[in-house]
């Protein structure tokens, strides 16, 4: 759901020749309050960006499939979003996010940027599927899998892995600066423990099984 300024803000971030995508704030709209105890360091598991901790206009690795453009010129020469990669159906994931992959490829071919504006801002739908033990298991292997096979693929355009690590403690410290919850709050803090259990194990499962052999645009390549 975009706010009302999402176009004219988005037209203003691409003021500058050097950059080819432009990704922006992502605000969760609910189902129903009952998935509100969600800490802000996982909101990456209802693809809202509050994780980051980006308020400022940046450089980013790549787009957030919720809220994204692209220069016209990005899809040149037949270059689309992998048919290989991505969602593909209820609670199935392939290895790698097709929004990451594309940027990353899109990067490794123009030689521009993309940028964050926190002010090209949508509201994301989040349904209480997304907490599920299914949903969360398989979104973590996938987070696991996308990065390690993207940094071997894209290694210039993937960068560190700061940001993952950013994320791992934030993680962590959900569980550690507030031990009163645990009196105060019992079923919310136990939510948060088995969350965090879920996809820690989840993304270190995804992350030692690649499937190494697996390429984000293998029928692609094959078509050509």
């Amino acid at each position: 759901v975009l706010f009302p300024d999402w176009a004219e803000q988005m037209v203003k971030a691409f003021d500058n020749d050097s950059i080819i995508g432009v990704t922006g704030a992502i605000l969760p709209l609910w189902e129903n309050d009952s998935l509100k105890w969600l800490p802000e360091p996982m909101y990456w598991l209802i693809s809202c960006t509050a994780w980051t901790n980006w308020d400022s206009i940046r450089l980013v690795r790549g787009v957030i499939g919720a809220n994204m453009a692209f220069q016209a010129t990005a899809f040149n020469d037949k270059c689309f979003f992998s048919a290989d990669a991505g969602y593909i159906d209820s609670h199935k994931y392939t290895p790698v996010s097709d929004d990451l992959e594309f940027s990353l490829r899109i990067k490794k071919k123009t030689g521009l940027s993309i940028l964050f504006t926190p002010n090209a801002r949508v509201w994301h739908r989040v349904y209480n599927r997304r907490l599920s033990f299914r949903y969360v298991s398989a979104k973590s292997q996938e987070v696991g899998r996308c990065r390690r096979i993207l940094k071997r693929t894209y290694s210039s355009e993937f960068g560190s892995y700061g940001q993952e690590q950013h994320v791992l403690r934030s993680i962590i410290n959900c569980l550690l600066e507030n031990p009163i919850e645990v009196f105060k709050r019992p079923k919310i803090a136990w939510n948060k423990f088995v969350l965090v259990f879920i996809i820690l194990s989840s993304v270190l499962v995804g992350y030692i099984m690649p499937k190494p052999m697996y390429s984000p645009f293998k029928n692609e390549q094959k078509a050509n």
